[in-house]
């Protein structure tokens, strides 16, 4: 799939192209509607599979900052979207320029005569231009005159769930790690590069690969998780911290991911990636009268982890 970053780099396909454009965080089980009914009518039509998205996207240009917002970061989206089928990645910055433009000449100037597109694939809250004068009835009607196909995506709810960005997002805040991956439609996950820890985890039987949350990402609610830990392509059953170890007052108050592969000797897994799915949340973080009795809680978390990830093992089995 290739990227372009730039509207006047984009060099528009000879067959035209079918377009899904939006922020599409998370690409949660809604946004994945809207790219299988965009992909099905490329497909039909013999078109580019095009995608418009934005980064810097419009939380940063609104509020001058991303800082812990996003469900999955740029270089996770890219890949996310190449698994989709798209053939091409339109990633624009969301400026000033971009936000003055009427919505009439993004609509006749940019979407059909630049990107030369047959066909629009929206969801159902799509607006663009000043004001979000460029709503679904004022594509609606001016598209007849392009000769624009628009396709709106209906919201699409899951046991009475609408799912939208803004509830995943407080569902992980929460703690609500399972409600979450229902309507991401995958496990919520985070990679990192494993950097030097203190070494407390292995001074109690406990040894952790640690990486920095990126500053981008939603937070999860601080506390113990079931998770999974892919290292060069393999799976492995691993039970992580998000927080700042309370026990420990010596420690910097920074927040770090600190993740304990069950049954595995970590070895130097420093400057190694780690890909880690969250699973199920244990509990929460607190700070323990002794490292006696944290290392005695840890030996539990390990075991109810274990025991997530074995009941999810079978039923993934069924």
């Amino acid at each position: 799939m290739d990227v372009v970053t730039e509207i006047l780099q984009f060099s528009k396909a000879p067959e035209g192209c079918v377009l899904a454009i939006g922020v599409f965080d998370g690409l949660h089980r809604g946004h994945r509607a809207i790219m299988s009914r965009a992909k099905e009518a490329a497909d039909a039509g013999g078109h580019e599979f095009l995608v418009m998205s934005f980064s810097p996207g419009p939380r940063e240009f609104f509020t001058g900052n991303d800082e812990g917002f996003y469900l999955l970061t740029t270089d996770e989206f890219i890949g996310e979207l190449e698994k989709l089928g798209v053939d091409r990645l339109l990633l624009i910055p969301f400026d000033r320029a971009l936000r003055e433009t009427r919505a009439g000449d993004f609509l006749d100037g940019i979407i059909h005569k630049h990107l030369d597109a047959r066909a629009l694939v929206v969801g159902e809250d799509f607006a663009f231009g000043v004001g979000r004068e460029g709503s679904i009835e004022f594509v609606r009607h001016r598209s007849t005159d392009i000769g624009l196909e628009l396709i709106v995506v209906d919201e699409l709810v899951v046991d009475e769930l609408p799912v939208r960005s803004t509830t995943i997002r407080e569902m992980i805040h929460g703690g609500q790690i399972e409600q979450a991956n229902m309507l991401l439609g995958y496990e919520f996950h985070v990679s990192g590069e494993v950097i030097k820890g203190s070494g407390i985890g292995k001074s109690i039987d406990s040894p952790t690969a640690n990486i920095i949350w990126p500053g981008s990402k939603v937070k999860p609610r601080r506390g113990v998780y079931a998770v999974i830990a892919e290292i060069n392509g393999n799976n492995y059953p691993a039970v992580a911290n998000f927080g700042v170890r309370p026990t420990f007052d010596d420690i910097t108050p920074e927040e770090r991911f600190e993740i304990h592969i069950i049954d595995f000797d970590p070895g130097d897994l420093i400057n190694n990636t780690i890909r880690t799915k969250l699973l199920a949340f244990i509990r929460d973080e607190k700070k323990f009268p002794s490292v006696g009795e944290l290392s005695a809680r840890i030996a539990q978390d390990i075991q109810e982890a274990n025991a997530i990830i074995q009941s999810r093992t079978a039923d993934e089995r069924r």
